[in-house]
């Protein structure tokens, strides 16, 4: 059987993503972030759709941004200035980024997208991250942090309640915090 990936390889398959620790006659074990082993028999291999994470030299990373529809045009438009700007400072990402903005759904917010390129890890940056998830969780939240930062100096409003990528809950007490913070520093 062909095996597109080998030991310590990051694949997803069948809706499990991690780490491959051991491949078997019968199966493949995975280790996702959360550190419990998952099982995954070969026969999964053959009838699902196979992503090595690992086999390209970067990894693409979405931060979708629930703004506000009461922000104007210019607003908006400062945003996305933001984000570019924000996605060129970032540490440890590729020059190329993207900024999308996608929905207008009329529940009161709109969706930006920024999707940034985080550099593969490297073990030569093991005293700034101890592996490639810690790689992958620390750049994207601190790209998340940064624009919570510029977003409230520059008066734009997130949608209240929302999600931040998954990773950070916002709210309206966190955007008052970060606008305190900045104006004692």
């Amino acid at each position: 059987m062909q095996r597109p990936f080998k030991i310590g390889d990051r694949i997803t398959i069948a809706g499990s993503t991690g780490k491959v620790v051991t491949i078997g006659l019968r199966q493949v074990t995975v280790k996702p972030t959360s550190g419990e082993l998952t099982i995954i028999p070969n026969k999964n291999f053959t009838g699902n759709a196979l992503i090595n994470i690992d086999a390209r030299s970067d990894y693409y990373t979405k931060i979708p941004l629930p703004v506000s529809a009461t922000n104007d045009a210019d607003k908006l438009e400062q945003a996305v200035d933001i984000l570019h700007e924000v996605a060129k400072a970032a540490a440890d990402v590729e020059a190329t980024h993207y900024v999308n903005f996608d929905k207008i759904p009329g529940d009161g917010s709109y969706t930006i997208e920024l999707i940034v390129r985080v550099k593969k890890w490297k073990p030569e940056e093991k005293p700034k991250y101890v592996d490639d998830n810690a790689k992958m969780m620390t750049v994207p939240t601190k790209i998340r942090i940064d624009i919570i930062r510029r977003f409230a100096v520059a008066g734009i409003e997130l949608s209240n309640g929302t999600t931040l990528g998954g990773d950070l809950k916002l709210d309206v007490r966190l955007l008052e915090r970060v606008k305190a913070s900045l104006l004692v520093a």
